[in-house]
């Protein structure tokens, strides 16, 4: 007898992450560009004590403080840590405040 997946989650044959459940939208990413702040997106922050989607998500930020301390990226050889890490990080960094001659970070 096959279960349909409001009966499987009734009867706890289904995990929680797979319930119907709302997940909220992002804010729309902040464009390096046009931030006020100099700051670092590395991710998105969901539910910190259940694997949920979270009805809020916002964005995972470092700080311009933080980034005078260092991140540290760890990973296997060929996991992307370059592609995925470094050269957005980088990118988000660089074209920060780009139109802008005085202020930008590669200005002088």
């Amino acid at each position: 007898m096959r279960l349909n997946s409001e009966a499987r989650a009734v009867l706890g044959h289904t995990p929680i992450g797979m319930l119907a459940l709302r997940a909220g939208r992002l804010p729309l990413f902040p464009d390096p560009r046009k931030r006020d702040d100099l700051f670092l997106v590395v991710g998105e922050v969901h539910n910190p004590r259940k694997q949920v989607p979270a009805e809020n998500p916002q964005w995972l930020v470092i700080p311009e403080r933080g980034l005078f301390t260092g991140v540290a990226i760890l990973g296997a050889i060929g996991s992307g840590k370059t592609s995925c890490c470094m050269y957005p990080f980088a990118e988000q960094i660089l074209v920060y405040r780009s139109g802008d001659t005085e202020k930008r970070i590669n200005s002088k």
